[in-house]
């Protein structure tokens, strides 16, 4: 079980990774092409991602982590194929899509980001509670054992944080 969680946390980060590579070279090829089309794209985003932050939460408890992350991811690769659009598009209608889809992605981020931090706190969590349930150490006094327990959640979810962050 400890490897399953090790090599879900690895397919998290490598997974970010490729999406935000993307997505960073789409935001920088935004602002450079067309610095105006550019900037109404970014403004759409964050102000949408501004509104909406508030029900990634919501969203996430009813969909789950991982349904979460990837209805929230979706939005960013819909942002980087909306920049191959035909170039022979008329430049309302490029404002139009980038903007849409600008305001689409600042919808799915909070979906995103919140979905990544519950999934992985949850499979640190349940690594350290494997880690604990394999060592065959006897239980000997509650309080100690719970103190145990929260440290090795916190050791856990710290180099899990610090794994997932050095993909990302």
């Amino acid at each position: 079980h400890i490897q399953n969680y090790t090599k879900n946390l690895n397919i998290l980060g490598i997974s970010f990774f490729l999406i935000f590579a993307a997505w960073n070279t789409t935001q920088s090829f935004a602002t450079t092409v067309d610095p105006s089309l550019g900037d109404a794209f970014l403004f759409a985003l964050y102000i949408t991602f501004t509104f909406f932050a508030v029900l990634g939460p919501r969203i996430v408890q009813y969909l789950g982590p991982k349904n979460a992350i990837i209805v929230g991811g979706l939005p960013y690769l819909l942002g980087v194929l909306s920049f191959l659009a035909p170039s022979d598009m008329s430049e309302q209608n490029q404002y139009i899509l980038k903007v849409s889809v600008g305001a689409l992605v600042g919808f799915g981020a909070p979906i995103l980001w919140t979905g990544q931090g519950v999934y992985l706190s949850r499979i640190a969590a349940r690594h350290a509670q494997n880690l604990e349930e394999s060592s065959s150490l006897p239980q000997l006094d509650v309080l100690i054992d719970s103190n145990r327990s929260n440290e090795a959640s916190n050791a856990a979810l710290a180099e899990f944080n610090g794994v997932f962050f050095s993909f990302f």
